[in-house]
């Protein structure tokens, strides 16, 4: 079984919060928002003179393959230093920009 071999799967990704504010947390969901799991996040950029944050960070997290098998989509979404969080649906705006919560749809087979 293709399963034995891998045990955890890594999501890794990058995050920015715009404005200059800093990435203070970034969560992961399984199961359509009951529970979240908190990610380790990076930063390798310093701020500025400003105190602001212009750059991309990372966000890691391990998930068992097994966490994986039941779930439908894998759902991420951030906060910034002032509690600002991503909105869960489709924000439509003039600018078509689209910052809302990051959906992973999962689809399983088999042979």
């Amino acid at each position: 079984m293709l399963l034995d071999k891998f045990k955890l799967i890594n999501f890794k990704l990058n995050v920015h919060a715009g404005g200059g504010k800093k990435v203070t947390r970034v969560e992961v969901t399984l199961d359509g928002g009951d529970s979240w799991m908190v990610c380790t996040l990076e930063h390798p950029e310093k701020p500025n003179k400003y105190g602001k944050y212009w750059c991309w960070c990372f966000w890691s997290l391990q998930v068992e393959v097994l966490d994986l098998l039941g779930a439908k989509e894998v759902a991420v979404r951030a906060w910034d230093e002032t509690l600002n969080t991503q909105p869960e649906k489709l924000n439509w705006n003039v600018m078509v920009i689209d910052n809302s919560t990051l959906r992973i749809m999962i689809f399983t087979f088999s042979n």
